[in-house]
């Protein structure tokens, strides 16, 4: 029994629940996954084919297709922006916000395996940092210099992606008319617009590139983690790397979006502008779109396509943890789907459906840490975003 990865892999559950005053939840937890990890689970023995199988699969069902279908979805809204630019009306302008959501989609769902190239390239940073420099954005549209896509791409994270588009394409209270009106009445305005998707658009299609066969190919570093990767040397360190990015962003969603939202760390007070999209709207969007690519990654499934999961190999470890985590990711998105349309309104008006939902991504953030870890051996590392 090699308990000591096991242990340090849990140095930060241990800190969060003890921090919760949950010690005593936390010890029945711990003794609980002990015993599920008794044994090789960590190590590249344990079922290695089907972890192979799995990390293959996932890179050439899931993770390439994704990509290419953000960098698909952000061709066309740079191409909703440049005839915005060209004949600004309503209709083009419902045209780019809707392009907008629809990219965005698109880019939420990779999150759920966002390392590897996405680190390397600091793609989270090109393309949807937060908070943005409004200020900084104005006054590009205010000076001289010729905004294009290069120009874009040299600016500071703050003054570009998807929440400097949000700035230029929505107003908070929705007023469309005020939007069109500034766009309308600045050339430039709309120019940045168009530089602006059309360097997200870039970005994404850098990103996509990096994982591509025919290109930078970094599926296959993956695919061939323990046998010649010179990024992954064992089927274990693909393998922690892909649990822990899931675990980051399930502690994202329950805490930084949904805890954030209902205030509960300034006072109870709701704070609608704590989601990153809180001026489209689009939080819970966003939220639903993370859940989606979680559930993608365990399952190894996208777009009808269906490979060797993390599922099949939990279940082959520990049935009662394999239906924990599905039953955890469905409670999860079943709760989500609950809350109506905005969130940013329904975290005032439909608070408690907001809290259900919030419990549920903790617990799902709860199984990820314990049961998915404990049946692969993960070593949970520190989250670089955990603010605690």
């Amino acid at each position: 029994m090699k308990i000591g990865p096991f242990l340090s892999s849990h140095w930060r559950v241990v800190g969060r629940r003890l921090r919760a005053g949950r010690p005593g939840s936390l010890l029945v937890a711990i003794g609980v996954s002990l015993i599920v990890s008794c044994g090789s689970g960590g190590s590249d023995t344990l079922h290695p084919g089907a972890r192979s199988e799995m990390l293959r699969d996932l890179a050439t069902l899931v993770i390439v297709p994704s990509y290419e279908h953000l960098v698909g979805e952000a061709e066309e809204m740079t191409a909703a922006a440049a005839q915005l630019d060209a004949a600004p009306d309503a209709a083009a302008l419902v045209a780019v916000q809707t392009a907008w959501r629809r990219s965005r989609a698109a880019w939420k769902q990779t999150e759920a395996f966002s390392f590897g190239p996405a680190e390397t390239l600091r793609s989270t940073a090109a393309i949807d940092w937060s908070p943005i420099r409004s200020d900084r954005i104005e006054n590009e549209i205010a000076g001289t210099n010729q905004l294009t896509a290069d120009y874009v791409g040299d600016l500071g994270a703050n003054s570009k992606g998807f929440l400097a588009l949000e700035y230029l394409l929505f107003e908070p209270d929705g007023n469309d008319a005020a939007t069109l009106a500034a766009l309308v009445g600045e050339a430039r305005r709309r120019r940045f617009v168009h530089a602006l998707a059309a360097n997200l658009r870039d970005e994404a299609a850098q990103l996509r590139d990096a994982w591509a066969p025919g290109a930078g190919n970094f599926a296959a570093e993956l695919a061939s983690a323990g046998h010649g990767s010179t990024v992954y040397p064992t089927v274990k360190s693909a393998v922690d790397k892909l649990v822990n990015q899931m675990v980051f962003l399930s502690e994202d969603i329950a805490d930084a979006q949904l805890l954030a939202v209902l205030g509960t760390r300034t006072g109870g007070v709701p704070r609608p502008d704590a989601l990153d999209a809180h001026r489209s709207q689009n939080g819970l969007a966003d939220l639903l779109d993370n859940l989606i690519g979680l559930q993608n990654v365990y399952f190894d499934i996208y777009a009808g396509r269906q490979g060797g999961s993390l599922n099949a190999i939990v279940e082959r470890v520990s049935p009662p943890a394999a239906g924990v985590l599905s039953l955890a990711l469905a409670r999860a998105m079943e709760t989500a789907t609950r809350i109506p349309q905005p969130l940013e309104q329904a975290v005032g008006s439909d608070t408690a459906l907001v809290e259900r939902a919030q419990v549920r991504a903790k617990e799902l953030m709860a199984r990820l840490e314990i049961d998915l870890v404990s049946a692969l051996g993960t070593t949970l590392r520190f989250n670089p975003s955990d603010g605690d």
